[in-house]
């Protein structure tokens, strides 16, 4: 070969690797769309009942597929829904084997199980379950499984003419019931496991029998006969539980009796978490909070749980006795649920004090030992105000700068902007583009088959496979247009996350959907239509029908009477607050009696929705503050402090991602 063709030969290489490459790419798209158009059309037999055209269509899906695994699912409950119960347990028992990581295959291998059940093949029945029991113990799988080795047990006895045998057989029943019960108290087989455990210890039951029923009865809301086994049961143990219970009966003499029992005597026999939530109850029920309180200080100050009661008898506190009050926690307590709150109004009120070198020190004190709290963004946008009032503005500038990037959707990531832009009007926009809520993941080599089951909308196998992922169970919520149950799946999602993603995250429109607005915009007159959709957002979380435990109706959760009144005033006669455009009309209306009463100050309007125009003024009178901020750190209702936060916080969102 010559010198001149080398380079001829290179470029007849080049256009044929480009040719093939272009023909590989259109090719495997016209597979894509041949194998969504074949799975498309399995899914529409099943819907339609035809589960014999169904099986035939998913089993056109490829090999090399990813949709295979779910196309063999598919075929599995094709079977199983005509009455092919042995080609199902096959077909179940090939998928786990092909695709033993697959998200379904614990699913799987318990349909499996159960079908065998079903048809008597218990031998075949107790392997597949105890597979799953054993392998997938924090599956659901797992805690049905020990329902079904129960019966197993439970029927072999039957059986059993060995007396001895017998007996040691209806205990290994017995112990996978209890397991059941302890697993899932409220579950679909917790009765029958009660039934069963009842009958084979002939209703003479152990205390822990007893106590094991009791919690399942109470999770089953039959709370008479949750206190019926409750009272054969030991009391140390089960004293949170019998409270609960109790309130539920509206027994609340006995519920405070033993409150302040179990706090002297048993609380730590209880989990932290009962023993908050007993207290709780002690205080919901007791005629007088302040009085209630102090009767719990009294119970034992070495109680587990004490440091709640403490916690709560500061926020009753006077303000200007609360720091001793703070402190004792702090101090006391430093391990506790409370400690890190406690050392945020301890830093707080040095700096109404303006003892701001020693409110740095308590700062990053708080920092330092509890760097990720719910009052860590507070203590972040708090301590660049001190180092601004210690004149180190480069220093202050670094905290703000922390807020925005570590909390960027807290409601101080949105005041450490406003003070960084050097902004006083916290209104930024009256307006938003609306955005396409989309699937939350774009598409790559790992999720793969679930936006392909996405874009086919076969929204059940989805839920299935990825029920432990919020964002995609907000997704199939907001697809079937249950909007509140999918904001709130999502919100919660989001806070679980510790490093919070990007701006352009398709996952937060899913936090920060938006309804209704342009409704919101017809109703709202002079009044911020963010402002009004943040505020619809927090009240009801876009459900319509909502009603609250004080009575207070759809969207944006106004009373009947504030409602009627707003109505005569502006000749409204007929009006229905379950509808939207109603309830956003009279709601927008209200809102803007409040701002005419408040001299138009959004941030006055936002906290006398919530806690009412004449505790605004009284608050406004007699609090001494710099600034809205300040103000509202001293606000002495912590619902409406929280309320506020939201409010703005859903606002500061709507703005950045809109």
């Amino acid at each position: 070969m010559n010198s001149k063709q080398k380079p001829i030969l290179i470029i007849i290489l080049i256009f044929t690797i480009i040719g093939l490459v272009i023909v590989t790419s259109f090719n495997s798209k016209i597979s894509l769309k041949k194998t969504l158009n074949i799975y498309s059309a399995g899914l529409e037999y099943y819907k339609a009942g035809n589960y014999t055209k169904a099986y035939k269509t998913f089993g056109k899906i490829s090999s090399l597929s990813t949709l295979k695994p779910a196309a063999m699912y598919r075929q599995a409950r094709a079977l199983e829904q005509s009455g092919h119960f042995r080609r199902a347990i096959l077909t179940y028992n090939i998928l786990a084997l092909r695709y033993p990581n697959f998200q379904l295959t614990p699913k799987s291998k318990y349909n499996a199980g159960k079908l065998s059940y079903d048809i008597g093949n218990y031998n075949q029945a107790k392997k597949l379950f105890k597979e799953v029991s054993n392998k997938y113990t924090e599956s659901e799988y797992a805690t049905a499984s020990e329902y079904y080795l129960g019966m197993i047990e439970y029927k072999k006895a039957k059986s059993i003419q060995n007396e001895t045998q017998k007996i040691f057989t209806e205990e290994k029943a017995l112990i996978r019931f209890r397991q059941y019960l302890s697993d899932a108290p409220g579950g679909r087989y917790a009765q029958t496991c009660i039934n069963k455990i009842k009958e084979l210890q002939n209703n003479k039951l152990k205390k822990e029998d007893s106590y094991i029923i009791a919690k399942s009865y109470y999770a089953l809301y039959d709370y008479k006969s949750a206190y019926k086994y409750f009272s054969q049961t030991y009391t140390p143990k089960a004293w949170t539980d019998i409270v609960k219970n109790d309130y539920e009966l509206q027994n609340y003499e006995n519920l405070r009796t033993l409150t302040e029992r179990g706090l002297r005597e048993y609380s730590y026999n209880a989990e932290q978490k009962d023993v908050y939530k007993a207290i709780d109850l002690y205080l919901k029920t007791t005629p007088n909070k302040i009085e209630g309180i102090k009767k719990l200080l009294d119970t034992n100050k070495k109680a587990n749980g004490y440091d709640y009661v403490l916690y709560l008898n500061c926020k009753n506190t006077p303000r200007n006795e609360q720091t001793q009050c703070y402190k004792d926690i702090y101090y006391n307590y430093p391990n506790g649920q409370f400690a890190a709150d406690a050392l945020y109004n301890m830093f707080y009120d040095a700096i109404k004090q303006k003892e701001y070198l020693y409110a740095k020190n308590l700062g990053e004190e708080h920092l330092k030992l509890y760097p990720h709290t719910k009052s860590t963004p507070a203590v972040l946008f708090w301590m660049a105000k001190v180092y601004d009032k210690l004149k180190h503005y480069n220093t202050a500038k670094s905290y703000y700068d922390k807020v925005l990037k570590e909390y960027p959707d807290d409601y101080y990531a949105f005041q450490a902007y406003l003070e960084t832009k050097r902004i006083e009007n916290p209104i930024l926009k009256t307006d938003i583009t609306e955005k396409k809520i989309m699937f939350p993941y774009k598409m790559n080599s790992n999720n793969d088959m679930i936006v392909k089951l996405a874009m086919l909308e076969d929204y059940s196998l989805l839920k299935d496979i990825c029920e432990k992922d919020k964002f995609i169970q907000s997704w199939i919520e907001y697809q079937k247009g249950e909007y509140a149950k999918s904001a709130v799946l999502a919100r919660d999602a989001m806070e679980e996350l510790s490093d919070k993603p990007s701006v352009s995250d398709l996952r937060w429109r899913l936090v920060y959907p938006i309804h209704y607005y342009k409704e919101i915009k017809q109703n709202s007159g002079n009044n911020n239509p963010v402002i009004i959709l943040s505020l619809v957002r927090e009240e009801s979380y876009f459900n319509p029908t909502a009603r609250s435990s004080v009575g207070a109706l759809g969207l944006m959760q106004l009373m009947p009477q504030t409602a009627n009144d707003i109505a005569d005033r502006n000749g409204i006669k007929d009006f229905d607050l379950y509808k939207p455009m109603d309830n956003l009309k009279i709601g927008n209306l209200y809102y803007s009696y409040l701002k005419n009463i408040l001299h138009g100050k959004d941030f006055f309007v936002i906290l006398a929705y919530n806690g009412g125009f004449n505790a605004v003024n009284k608050w406004k009178d007699y609090l001494d503050y710099e600034c809205n901020n300040d103000f509202l750190e001293q606000v002495p209702y912590q619902e409406t402090q929280n309320y506020l936060k939201k409010v703005m916080r859903s606002y500061w969102n709507y703005i950045r991602l809109y």
